[in-house]
């Protein structure tokens, strides 16, 4: 691939995202290509040496925050004519009823992703309070000399441990997880919206 070819599929494959950002990696591969030809390399060696195309663009949607890309989509191409601006606010109670509708399921999915791990973490500080309660119990009884109150109650608090350690792999592991299908996610619709290119 040449140093054109190259440039070209960058701009193709990048074209969603805000165009500053999409001048910035232009220009910083350009000078990339160029300096790498300089040092005695084709630009056929340059290009390849860089990388893939889709592996740049890939890393450059996740490192852009999806406000930016969503304003980046809704730029007007032109000024609104008066006649568009009647029949917006026209049809304002239509689409405002389904924009708070859809605002309602998005922010309900979101209550819903977190409260997984929160359930989790929650639990976890149970258990961890009801380890130190039963122990003060078992200190209490031991100190009044009832020895079998405080075995059994020694046992509780071993049972309080062994499940709260068992729990604290459960909600760390639940977490990196959740964090890593909320990161997924969070790509594939930045890599959806920037897929369809220029602006609404």
């Amino acid at each position: 691939m040449t140093k054109q070819e190259f440039i070209d599929a960058l701009r193709h494959k990048m074209a969603g995202l805000p165009k500053d950002d999409i001048e910035d990696r232009v220009a910083f591969y350009t000078e990339m290509i160029d300096d790498r030809v300089e040092d005695g390399l084709s630009e056929e060696q340059a290009v390849a040496e860089i990388g893939s195309v889709d592996d740049i663009v890939a890393k450059q949607i996740e490192d852009t925050p999806i406000t930016k890309i969503v304003r980046e989509k809704v730029k007007p191409k032109r000024k609104l004519k008066t006649r568009e601006i009647i029949l917006i606010i026209a049809s304002s109670p239509l689409w405002l009823i389904l924009l708070i509708a859809l605002g309602g399921v998005i922010f309900a999915g979101i209550v819903t992703f977190f409260s997984v791990v929160i359930a989790a973490w929650a639990g976890e500080i149970s258990l961890i309070i009801g380890s130190i309660s039963s122990l003060v119990v078992t200190a209490g009884n031991a100190s009044l000399g009832q020895v079998g109150h405080a075995i059994a109650y020694f046992g509780i608090t071993l049972i309080y441990i062994g499940l709260a350690l068992f729990l604290f792999i459960g909600a760390v592991r639940l977490t990196q997880f959740m964090y890593e299908l909320g990161r997924k996610v969070g790509l594939k619709i930045k890599t959806k919206m920037v897929s369809r290119g220029g602006t609404v």
